[in-house]
């Protein structure tokens, strides 16, 4: 990626001194840029990078409102946000997707086949006993960022016994009779999978979790994709998934090659050529199977209607890539911070520009304007809701 083009950088005294930004600074970052708090530290606002390069990153607040909803069609998300729908749409194309034994759902719970339901416990545990598999992925139909996903790496179907991945012992019954089914972000039920193993290669850099890597695509407006990034995720010691928000090491990926960058854990600015527990250096590593993995999400990225910008969560195993989740509501942030900004790609740019996605330029205009009371107002009715709580007026 490179680190031309852009708006005209931004002028003026942003810092009361070296690497402390001013709170004018933070105030245009946030109002005029639509960055978050956390996009200021990503991307090193506060370690001493000058704001005149603000317009080189598109900041989070302004991605959420204005850029995504003109790429990706509001129902059309149930393609990839619902799992269950997920795996079933892709499927349907032929894509490889881990095996599915059936969606956990009070009212809508059936076995992958679509012959037996999954209502219940006591049919989940039928199915389990019938199929016999060996380790399960329990995950919510409608989560997100790894959130409340269990795995059990090893079940004894006989006594009802099993171990999570992080090597705590449960009881079969009672961890599925736990699971809250109302679900998540407005979709019900869990998702039973069996878990997909990593390539030996990708195992002996992480040996902790599925490593995944994300793979970001755009659908052009003449039907051509193009990869805009992409970052392989590596598990932690005693953590159950890969994710960069619950503790994962983010690495970039050269999206030509393949190749490895340095990577950052979450919290610090330091940029890491070994894994911080298996001491195995990854920087100039080569990803395995990386044509494959790209061709698999490019197809992918054709397939799916309403939805020109997609994240790809890939697992890269032995016998080839899978696909593991399509995200329409992808992070940003997670791929922008290995870059020196996003929108100095004048590729990039033009790709967005070429479908009307209005970017920042950080000019006070009307749009901001609306969208500053807006903000102003959720603020103020926050603020009005807390003293009502104060002084017993609302619970």
């Amino acid at each position: 990626m490179t680190t031309s083009g852009g708006p005209e950088p931004v002028t003026g005294d942003a810092r009361t001194s070296a690497g402390v930004l001013s709170r004018a600074a933070r105030l245009r970052l946030a109002y005029l840029w639509g960055y978050r708090t956390e996009d200021v530290d990503a991307y090193g606002f506060t370690g001493g990078r000058p704001l005149a390069d603000a317009g080189r990153f598109l900041g989070y607040d302004w991605y959420l409102s204005v850029v995504r909803p003109v790429l990706n069609d509001g129902g059309a998300k149930v393609l990839t946000e619902n799992k269950w729908v997920f795996y079933r749409f892709a499927d349907s194309f032929g894509l490889p997707v881990p095996r599915t034994l059936g969606l956990f759902d009070p009212v809508h719970g059936v076995t992958w086949d679509g012959e037996r339901p999954m209502r219940t416990v006591q049919d989940v545990l039928t199915e389990l006993r019938r199929q016999q598999p060996g380790a399960l992925v329990i995950k919510p139909a409608g989560g997100g960022r790894g959130s409340h996903v269990l795995i059990l790496d090893a079940i004894d179907h006989d006594t009802g016994e099993a171990v999570t991945r992080t090597g705590e012992q449960v009881d079969l019954e009672a961890t599925l009779t736990s699971l809250d089914l109302t679900g998540m972000r407005g979709v019900s039920g869990y998702v039973l999978q069996e878990p997909v193993r990593n390539h030996e290669e990708l195992a002996r850099l992480a040996p902790y979790a599925a490593n995944t890597v994300r793979v970001q695509t755009f659908l052009t407006g003449e039907g051509s994709v193009a990869v805009q990034g992409a970052v392989l995720r590596l598990g932690r010691r005693g953590g159950m998934v890969d994710n960069y928000s619950l503790g994962g090491l983010s690495v970039p990926v050269d999206a030509a090659t393949g190749t490895l960058g340095r990577g950052v854990l979450p919290g610090s600015t330091e940029r890491l050529t070994h894994h911080p527990d298996t001491g195995v250096e990854f920087t100039g590593w080569q990803v395995p199977r990386w044509a494959e993995t790209v061709d698999l999400c490019v197809r992918a990225a054709r397939l799916f209607p309403g939805l020109r910008s997609l994240g790809w969560d890939v697992v890269i195993t032995a016998s080839g890539p899978v696909l593991l989740e399509g995200n329409a509501d992808w992070g940003l942030r997670s791929l922008q911070m290995h870059t020196d900004g996003w929108l100095a790609d004048p590729v990039i740019r033009a790709q967005l520009e070429s479908l009307g996605v209005p970017l920042p330029t950080g000019r006070f205009t009307a749009d901001i304007g609306v969208r500053l009371l807006r903000r102003l107002g959720r603020r103020v009715r926050r603020l009005g809701g807390r003293l009502l709580r104060t002084i017993g007026l609302r619970r």
